[in-house]
């Protein structure tokens, strides 16, 4: 009797944690979370540094994309974001730092795939709307609720005339 008395809370606390689909940490190579700026330097060399050099940029010609790592206080990256060269003319500095990575997520989401196909591979959002006619999906998640976080994970995908355009992916502060 008292095994069941002291699991109860336990199972039940249990059944809160849950593995989300939409919980995508992986992009570009670079872990979110586990990545350091010095790791992220030896895959890549070093970005443009932006936003105080609290962030590092580089632009990928082929995919007409640019790729954005912000790093936390302990310079470790907390956010990645991706977004096409068209939507983000302050990062025309990021031209100067080229490389020939795949701008893709570890479950395959890349710039120009459609609503539909992020709904099948994440789920459906927790929220949606349009702003200035472009289609937001918003994700999130914490630590309490599932495993894979490490303290807030917030994943905004941007959809313009159907198509990816941007793509911010943050697991921190």
């Amino acid at each position: 009797m008292i095994f069941v008395i002291l699991f109860l809370p336990v199972a039940s606390f249990a059944e809160n944690i849950m593995i989300h689909k939409f919980v995508d940490k992986k992009v570009a190579g670079i872990s979110i979370g586990d990545f350091s700026e010095e790791k992220a330097v030896k895959l890549y060399g070093k970005g443009v540094q932006i936003q105080g050099g609290y962030a590092f940029c580089y632009y990928n010609q082929r995919e007409k994309s640019f790729l954005v790592l912000e790093l936390g206080p302990d310079k470790f990256v907390e956010s990645i974001i991706i977004v096409k060269e068209d939507c983000m003319e302050h990062l025309n500095t990021c031209r100067s730092k080229q490389i020939d990575a795949t701008f893709q997520t570890g479950k395959g989401i890349r710039m120009g795939d459609s609503p539909e196909k992020v709904i099948n591979i994440y789920g459906e959002p927790e929220k949606k709307e349009i702003k200035d006619g472009v289609q937001i999906f918003e994700y999130h998640s914490d630590y309490k609720k599932d495993p894979q976080v490490t303290l807030a994970y917030d994943a905004y995908l941007h959809f313009r005339n159907g198509k990816l355009v941007k793509l911010i992916i943050h697991d921190g502060d």
